[in-house]
């Protein structure tokens, strides 16, 4: 099996919670505004599920359609 899409989506995915996670620290959630950190943590649904969503489009497209 090919898993060449996987695995960039995975890579993407994966950079994208490491940029979130820096954001979180560097904005101070983790320690100075942790009170704020349960509200603020639920925001990262949004790239997370739009990521996810761009993800199964290439898959289709690649497998589905045949390109």
């Amino acid at each position: 099996m090919n898993i060449k899409i996987e695995a960039k989506w995975a890579l993407i995915f994966s950079v994208m919670v490491l940029v979130w996670m820096l954001l979180e620290k560097w904005s101070g959630l983790h320690d100075k505004y942790i009170d704020y950190h349960l509200y603020l943590t639920n925001l990262f649904a949004i790239p997370a599920i739009w990521i996810m969503v761009l993800a199964l489009k290439d898959k289709k497209k690649t497998f589905i359609m045949g390109r």
